[in-house]
């Protein structure tokens, strides 16, 4: 029998961050992270899988990667962004001898960009990203114009502007090929190395927007092919081999589908759309950091004619090759309950990532000539706390008809109706619950709960009304689909009715404290970077774009601050009789800190207990994969902590005896 999962175990797995094949096709090489428990910190290291004996060895060069690797057109060499005495330069990395060696091949007193070099199709050139005005005093006051001027996790954008360069791998000699002023967020070589396509969030006027576009290395001419509002998500592009450009059509922060747009040399235009049930890439949150494994990427095949892309499909993610010379032309290649995403492309072979609700993400090879599966890579076959669990997909009817698709998690040897923790994903339009891993559903199955999974309406990977219907609206349709999937888990005989417990990040932390300030059905629940209050959302880092979701313009008069805060959790505090936590991390730019201060002020004042969980100098989301890991285990801690606490996994008593002592306490 495995053991229990514990708080801190979270840091002992390892995760894969990026993957690339070499020329030949037989050697892989691996980008990936894990934590230094004894600092603790996170680390990314570099490793070389071969294909043909599955041998996979380290390059071992005690450097600080910053970016993925990316193999040389004769297959000697990596290039990479590493740290060299403390400033990040592009470096190229032998891999002909062993042990491998490091050279640096800039030494830009500013250094490089996280933007992953691309090369030359002769191998003599390097593109890459890098700021070219000295950085702003950080303790000096400052000036912004922007309404987006700022981003989370990130910082000042004024404070990311750079440029594309280019340099010379065997003399060192750098040349700067763009003045756009904008930040960069890929570049990459066409396929005859005479021009370069980059894509870059532009903030030349108010209108602030995603731009991708290509300049020719002659002549400095430029070309634009996308040009459109910024919505979070920056668009994928990549080269055809005849000079075509294929990209995706306006991202709208996934409340439309989106398409692949092909445009020739010559101007024209072909639209690639999806197949109908289908959304481009979509997002299937993770406890991990799934952002990076699920980021929009447009594999391109070796002859330039047809694309690999992941598409989502409800909670699953599969994996399809569509022509991009015959638009329309589809063909699903990789299908399974798992979110699947490809990470590069042979004639004979596709490289993806995979993940299910119990397996940490792994890399997968597809054989595209007889359809032979292989896993190449068990990251974490070591660990113990590994194992499997029981999922009992459910789709219940909420009132008024709508399906609503959910999952049941728990331990094998779990018997009977279980206390159950409701977990509710973030977004949400850009996210729902599926066939990816989460740490924190595993944890709380291994301490004897039930982890219900509801996708209610908001969620991604369904129609576009489903999407859009908590529109003006917020908490209501959510609310009836929530309670009837719970009742669907109760009526299988799943879930305990009077032993649940809510638990939600972001968005999901909305819905929670919705939740218990609209019912009593719950014995407790832990609200983790919570939106609480949409007025003070306005003044998020993308606070704007939420305008449209709340159905009314923000400091138009009285009437639309009526709407404000009718769709606000902290307008209800007086209702909540449920213990809350929160867990806030002080450096959310996402959904600020100001809002968990509000409510738990406001839950003080109306007498229900209330605690706050506090993790400096983190962002939004830090406890799933995207924070320092004192804030992830310290999640981890808090959760199960309060759950426990308030829900015992064991009851001594009725249920109802415990649901209303907490109520009460």
């Amino acid at each position: 029998m495995k053991p229990p999962a514990r708080p801190e175990d979270v840091l002992e797995l390892r995760f894969p961050m990026a993957a690339t094949l070499s020329p030949e096709g037989r050697r892989l090489a691996l980008s990936l992270a894990a934590t230094d428990a004894a600092v603790p910190a996170d680390r990314t290291s570099l490793w070389l899988l071969d294909l043909t004996t599955d041998e996979m060895s380290q390059i071992d060069l005690s450097a600080v990667w910053l970016s993925a690797p990316v193999w040389s057109p004769d297959g000697g060499a990596l290039a990479v962004v590493a740290l060299v005495s403390g400033v990040p330069q592009v470096c190229v990395i032998s891999v002909r001898e062993q042990p491998a060696t490091l050279r640096p091949v800039t030494t830009l007193p500013m250094g490089v960009g996280m933007v992953t070099p691309d090369w030359s199709p002769d191998g003599t050139q390097l593109t890459f990203s890098a700021p070219v005005k000295p950085p702003r005093n950080p303790g000096a006051p400052y000036r912004v114009t922007q309404p987006l001027w700022r981003l989370d996790g990130v910082g000042l954008i004024d404070d990311l502007r750079q440029e594309i360069h280019l340099v010379d791998v065997d003399t060192c000699l750098v040349r700067q090929v763009t003045s756009h002023g904008g930040v960069n967020a890929a570049v990459s070589f066409s396929f005859d190395g005479a021009r370069l396509l980059y894509t870059a969030f532009d903030t030349d006027d108010r209108r602030q927007r995603f731009v991708v576009r290509s300049v020719d290395l002659a002549s400095r001419d430029q070309r634009t092919y996308y040009d459109e509002q910024f919505y979070v998500f920056a668009p994928a592009a990549a080269w055809l081999a005849d000079g075509s450009v294929v990209f995706t059509t306006l991202n709208s922060g996934g409340l439309e589908r989106m398409s692949l747009l092909v445009e020739r040399p010559d101007g024209r235009r072909a639209v690639c759309p999806l197949p109908s049930d289908g959304w481009l890439f979509g997002m299937v949150q993770g406890d991990f950091p799934f952002f990076n494994l699920q980021s929009p990427r447009i594999v391109v095949g070796p002859g330039g004619r047809d694309a690999f892309v992941h598409v989502q499909h409800g909670g699953k993610v599969n994996v399809y090759r569509t022509s991009l010379v015959e638009p329309g032309d589809w063909q699903l290649v990789v299908d399974d309950d798992a979110v699947s995403v490809p990470f590069a492309a042979t004639a004979d072979f596709l490289l993806y990532a995979r993940t299910t609700m119990t397996d940490p993400p792994d890399f997968w090879t597809l054989d595209l000539r007889d359809g032979t599966r292989l896993r190449r890579t068990a990251l974490n076959s070591g660990v113990p706390f590994l194992g499997s669990y029981e999922i009992h997909p459910l789709t219940v009817q909420s009132p008024d008809g709508t399906p609503v698709e959910s999952w049941y998690l728990r331990s094998v040897d779990a018997a009977g109706p279980l206390p159950t923790v409701v977990s509710l994903h973030g977004g949400p339009s850009v996210a729902c619950w599926g066939h990816a891993y989460s740490f924190d559903h595993l944890l709380l199955a291994d301490a004897g709960y039930g982890v219900f999974l509801p996708n209610t309406r908001g969620s991604s990977g369904y129609t576009a009304e489903f999407v859009k219907a908590n529109h003006g609206r917020w908490g209501q349709a959510e609310l009836a689909d929530l309670m009837a999937a719970v009742d669907g888990a109760v009526a299988a005989g799943l879930a305990d009715p009077d032993r649940l417990a809510a638990f939600g990040i972001s968005a999901g932390a909305f819905l929670a404290g919705w939740a218990v300030t609209h019912t009593d059905r719950f014995a407790c629940a832990v609200l983790d970077s919570p939106a609480l209050d949409w007025a003070a959302m306005i003044g998020s880092d993308i606070g704007p774009l939420f305008m449209p979701w709340i159905g009314a313009t923000y400091g138009a008069g009285e009437a639309a601050a009526g709407v404000y805060a009718r769709s606000s959790v902290t307008t209800y505090a007086a209702n909540c009789r449920t213990p809350v936590l929160f867990i806030q991390n002080e450096g959310d730019q996402r959904t600020p800190a100001s809002q968990s201060d509000q409510l738990y002020a406001a839950l003080h004042i109306h007498g229900c207990v209330t605690e706050m969980l506090r993790v400096p100098g983190t962002p939004h989301a830090a406890s799933i994969g995207f924070g320092h890991p004192r804030a992830r285990t310290a999640q981890n801690e808090a959760l199960l902590d309060w759950v426990c606490r308030y829900l015992p996994p064991h009851e001594a008593t009725d249920g109802a005896t415990i649901r209303n002592s907490a109520s009460n306490a």
